[in-house]
Formats: C-alpha cells, sequence, structure tokens
C-alpha cells in the first residue's frame, strides 16, 4: 500500500481501509463519500489512480502534491483529477471536510459525458479551481443527491436515477470551469495537445461512418502509431481503445434515450449487421445491448 509507483484501482486504495460511511460500491469501480480528518480515505496515503476524482472543499483546508507541484486546497475549492497522476495529502487542518466522487474511467469517461477535450487539457493542466459559495451550490445539491441514492439498499452502479445524476454532476462542473470567463481557444497548447483536440472533435463528427485509427491519422497528417502513443500520453488511452469508447457513448445514448431497437441502432452505428453490434456491446459492458437496456430502465 506503500508503493507510490503502483496504479491503485479503488479496490486497492480501500483494502486495508473500513468501508467509507456512504455505501461501498468500491468493487464497481464507483465511490462517493463524505470524508474529514480522522476518517478512513485514500486521502490518508500517497496514491496514484486512473480514476476521475472530484473533491469540494466544504471546511478548512490541505496542502497536497500532485506530481510534486504544491497545491493549497480550501472552503469552496474543487480539485478535479482527471489523468494518472500521484497524489499526497501533506498536511490537513482539524477541521478538514470534504465530499469525494471517484469513479473509475473504465464506467464513465469525459467522453462519453461529451465533456470537450479542452475542458479535459484545461483541467489536467489546472486540477485545483477556486470559486464563490453561490457558484457551487447546484453542484453540491447534485452530490448531497448523489449520496443519499446511494445510501438506499439494493443500489446498482447501473440505476437509472444515479446515472442521471453524475451525467448532471459533471455537467455542472464543465459549465463552472467554463463560467471562470476563460477562453479556451486562447490558451496554449503543445502540438501534442493540438492533435488530441483535433482528434476528438474529428472522432465525433465521423465516429459512426469510420472505426479505423488509420482514418483520423491520414486526416492528421500523421501515422497511425504516432496518433496513438500521443492519446496513450495525454489520456491513458489508444486511438483504438477510443473509439471503442466513443462508440460504446453512442451506444448507450441511443438505448438510453430512443425508441430505437437494437438493429436500428446497429445500422445507425454502421455495424454490418446487429450480432457484431452484439459482440461488441458485450465485449464492452459485460452484457447484451437488450440486457442494458432492460437493466437502465428496470
Amino acid at each position: 500500500m506503500n508503493n507510490t509507483q503502483q496504479l491503485y484501482p479503488l479496490t486497492d486504495l480501500y483494502t486495508e481501509q473500513e468501508e467509507p460511511t456512504g455505501i461501498s460500491l468500491v468493487e464497481k469501480g464507483f465511490l462517493i463519500d463524505e470524508i474529514s480528518v480522522g476518517t478512513d480515505s485514500p486521502m490518508d496515503i500517497s496514491f496514484r489512480t486512473d480514476s476521475i476524482l472530484v473533491m469540494i472543499v466544504v471546511n478548512g483546508y490541505a496542502n497536497l502534491s500532485i506530481d510534486h507541484d504544491i497545491y493549497r486546497l480550501s472552503e469552496n475549492n474543487i480539485l478535479t483529477i482527471v489523468s494518472e497522476h500521484l497524489i499526497y495529502f501533506r498536511e490537513k487542518s482539524p477541521n478538514f471536510s470534504a465530499k469525494l466522487f471517484l469513479i473509475e474511467k473504465k464506467i464513465l469517461n469525459f467522453t462519453s459525458l461529451n465533456i470537450s477535450p479542452d475542458i479535459y487539457l484545461f483541467l489536467k493542466k489546472n486540477p485545483v479551481q477556486r470559486f464563490l459559495r453561490n457558484e457551487i451550490t447546484t453542484l453540491t445539491e447534485i452530490y448531497d443527491l448523489m449520496l443519499k441514492r446511494t445510501r438506499q439498499k439494493e443500489i446498482l452502479i447501473g440505476n437509472n436515477s444515479l446515472y442521471f445524476l453524475i451525467f448532471a454532476f459533471f455537467s455542472d462542473l464543465a459549465e463552472l470551469v467554463n463560467k471562470t470567463g476563460r477562453n479556451f481557444h486562447q490558451l496554449f497548447f503543445s502540438h501534442k495537445e493540438n492533435i488530441y483536440r483535433n482528434f476528438f472533435n474529428l472522432l465525433r463528427e465521423h465516429v459512426k461512418e469510420n472505426k479505423n485509427v488509420s482514418f483520423y491519422a491520414n486526416q492528421l497528417c500523421i501515422t497511425s502509431q504516432y496518433l496513438s502513443s500521443v492519446l496513450k500520453e495525454l489520456s491513458g488511452l489508444t486511438a483504438n481503445k477510443w473509439i471503442d469508447e466513443m462508440l460504446l457513448a453512442e451506444a448507450k445514448m441511443q438505448l438510453h434515450f430512443t425508441q430505437n431497437n437494437i438493429q436500428q441502432i446497429a445500422n445507425n452505428l454502421n455495424f454490418p449487421d446487429q450480432s457484431s453490434f452484439g459482440k461488441f456491446f458485450k465485449k464492452m459492458t459485460g452484457k447484451s445491448p437488450k440486457a442494458y437496456r432492460m437493466e437502465r430502465f428496470s
């Protein structure tokens, strides 16, 4: 547990600790919990994780290092970790408390949430955001609803109401970042970051028709190997993985929000046939499209 170079999934972060005060969905790659000094949490060790982490500071302050850069968190600050980082809380005030939300990227990522690559890159470079209390009222209210929902018995990560609350939470967070007045188009992006941005713009436009990495690489005038290496470096996933993730996000959206049958969805996503779509979906989720739809709306 003390090896700071290891990449910790949520299950390992809680292996040697008590269950969080909220219901434990750790095995499902999901955790929402209120933390404070004296309560066991991942914040008590130096750790590295590839989960998306959001922490809203309620009281007190904490000094932490992220990849050896020092940050100070205080009341109404929001910490957002969107990529793999080494995190260590150096000091917490006696009255420190925060709202913690962790979700593994295998379940949900910024692409499936339709959050722009510019916001992703901005948060990657600027993990601590400072807000006024009235600016984060809606976000904290959504968080409290999620926490209340998770404390109900028989809760599942696939539960429909919880899914929509998670979507609303991240949508509001993205809106908050936008409202800070920063013009993302005026930010400096490196050559690799521009490849990342342009790839996702192309992916959103063409993923239904083009599922080959070579198409996107050709559009960007680079090799497929270089494209995948850039994406892996900046996001942790290769081009093939991102194409699959975007297709999955499109499939889930249609299963959620349309009355289209499975064959129609397969056609909309340009799979050769319903069987091919079903095999892809089951490989990605462990469930058939029909079972997934029934579970969401049961």
